[in-house]
């Protein structure tokens, strides 16, 4: 598998292809989206709601008491006056116990503050990602091949490549051992560096099949396994035949 040509091949770079850049910002969006919501959520809706729970609350004791003291028609009246303030602001409430909907208390609207502190926490740590990701490049020249987090890996050094996730995944896997600190294994990773965007040859398959050419080790391949079909003997034939 090795080049004998004499003159050096062209350096072919990989870099970041705009699926991956659409996938990080739809998921930067997605998380900056999810912190807004719950950050609002703490600081508006929830103490909105919880104005409905204390209003709840506050009728709820009244006429508890009254019911205790013996005074059912008292509690009753009470009761009736809850529903009567909930229906006129519109608020929602179980239709069975007429109970508030939501029943939020401090520890509920500190929960959307963690959620709020989390997710925007996720939200920063995917744009560092992102604009880390964007400086980096997978690289191929005439003698090695170097990965995005700079280590440089000679084609004598691998020893296996593994592309049976190629085809559908854009992923392949190559280990290397140059018998001295050099020792591993690391990902190219097609749908990230280089890309399938037309016109074909695609880069990232331009990238693979340099160190497939290049490198001297095993090669593990996806096999096709055709679907077998059915021997049919002739004894089946003439049966087939005579009862037509």
């Amino acid at each position: 598998m090795s080049d004998t040509t004499d003159s050096p091949k062209p350096t072919i770079v990989g870099k970041i292809t705009p699926w991956f850049t659409k996938r990080m910002l739809m998921m930067l969006a997605m998380f900056f989206g999810f912190s807004a919501y719950f950050f609002y959520d703490w600081k508006v809706g929830y103490p909105k709601k919880r104005v409905i729970y204390d209003t709840y609350l506050a009728y709820e004791s009244e006429w508890e008491a009254l019911k205790a003291d013996g005074k059912e028609e008292e509690s009753k009246k009470k009761f009736n006056a809850w529903v009567e303030v909930a229906k006129n602001n519109d608020w929602d409430l179980n239709l069975k116990t007429f109970e508030p909907e939501k029943k939020i208390d401090d520890a509920k609207i500190a929960e959307q503050l963690y959620f709020g502190i989390g997710t925007g926490v996720i939200s920063l740590g995917i744009l560092v990602y992102c604009l880390v990701s964007l400086r980096k490049t997978l690289e191929v020249d005439d003698e090695a091949v170097k990965l995005p987090n700079g280590m440089r890996v000679p084609f004598s050094a691998i020893k296996k490549v593994d592309t049976r996730r190629w085809q559908n995944k854009g992923l392949a896997t190559i280990g290397f051992d140059d018998g001295a600190s050099l020792k591993g294994s690391a990902k190219i990773d097609g749908l990230k560096f280089g890309g399938f965007i037309k016109p074909e040859p695609y880069q990232a398959d331009l990238i693979l099949n340099r160190i497939i050419e290049s490198f001297r080790g095993d090669l593990i391949e996806l096999e096709e396994i055709e679907e077998e079909k059915p021997e049919v003997s002739e004894e089946s034939t003439d049966e087939t035949i005579k009862s037509e």
